[in-house]
């Protein structure tokens, strides 16, 4: 749960930064074909018997796509809020969809093992739930305290991404 809070901007602390995108081009590589917009909100027995319903996805378009979009955005918000990341302690909490994309972005930007959330061997892919689950276990085991600044990322259908950073 987030509040707005009066506070100085150069705190660190809060909300600082959240960046959305999307490219639609990827979208045949990571899907679920029915239903959705273009084919009808309504599932039909045809669509079952199909399996249009199950997720669909090309797995080394999405990992060279995931890699390379994490990437680039994680390095736009260190590059932003360098002087920030370089006098506190960072944690990123990657979405937690798969372990090798986090691991391959975080080695490729230099981020030491021990600085990365991982929870998909314990309870999966939780979906839109990653993120917070990843937090509130880092906070528990003490790996996210009252000056941790959380970079978060995430990759999915669509192609979608979302990067961010918060000070705890």
């Amino acid at each position: 749960i987030l509040e707005r809070r009066e506070q100085d901007e150069r705190s660190g602390r809060g909300v600082l930064e959240v960046m959305l995108g999307a490219d639609g081009s990827g979208a045949r590589h990571l899907c679920c074909e029915r239903p959705g917009t273009q084919s009808g909100v309504h599932l039909t027995h045809e669509d079952i018997r199909r399996k249009r319903h199950f997720p669909r996805m090309n797995g080394r378009v999405v990992f060279r796509h995931a890699v390379s979009t994490l990437l680039r955005e994680l390095e736009g918000v260190m590059h932003r809020h360098a002087a920030l990341i370089e006098e506190r302690e960072v944690l990123v909490i990657p979405h937690q969809a798969n372990r090798r994309i986090n691991e391959h972005v975080c080695e490729a930007l230099g981020i030491p093992a021990e600085r990365v959330m991982h929870s998909i061997e314990h309870y999966g892919n939780t979906t839109a739930a990653s993120i917070p689950m990843a937090l509130d276990i880092a906070r528990k085991q003490g790996l996210a305290g009252p000056d941790t600044l959380v970079m978060h990322a995430a990759f999915g259908s669509g192609f979608t991404w979302g990067t961010g950073l918060v000070g705890l």
